[in-house]
């Protein structure tokens, strides 16, 4: 039904490997700290009672939840700065998590600044290629 869906719409479906968690880490990240929080420890009495307890942590996770990519503050807290601080966390978080993921293959702060700027405006613009080599190589 789905794949219907998308041929009619002209949508392309793009599937990972059986096996293969590492090409879509983040909703295994999602998935892992869901069955552990929640799923793992509770017995379900009714669907309604699921539901609710699923609704309860999903409005936490989404709202109170510090998150790294955020700079370790939670939504609520991030949508409350102003645009220009928004961006500023971004950024930074940015730089650390390119640091932790290619910490060393950058020549200098400059390449990474590159990346940086690369990262950010495919977030602007998702059809913008991203590219994280160092410029100066």
């Amino acid at each position: 039904m789905l794949a219907d869906w998308c041929e009619e719409v002209g949508v392309t479906l793009y599937f990972i490997e059986p096996g293969s968690p590492w090409m879509n880490s983040k909703i295994e990240s999602f998935n892992g700290r869901l069955r552990d929080e929640l799923l793992n420890g509770e017995l379900f009495e009714s669907v309604g009672e699921a539901q609710r307890l699923l609704d309860r942590w999903r409005d936490e996770y989404n709202q109170y939840r510090p998150h790294s990519s955020i700079g370790y503050l939670s939504p609520t807290e991030f949508v409350s700065l102003e645009l220009h601080e928004q961006r500023k966390v971004l950024r930074e978080s940015l730089l650390v998590k390119l640091h932790r993921k290619i910490s060393g293959s950058f020549r200098s702060i400059e390449g990474a600044e590159a990346a940086v700027e690369a990262e950010e405006t495919a977030v602007a613009d998702p059809k913008a290629q991203r590219n994280f080599t160092d410029p100066e190589s």
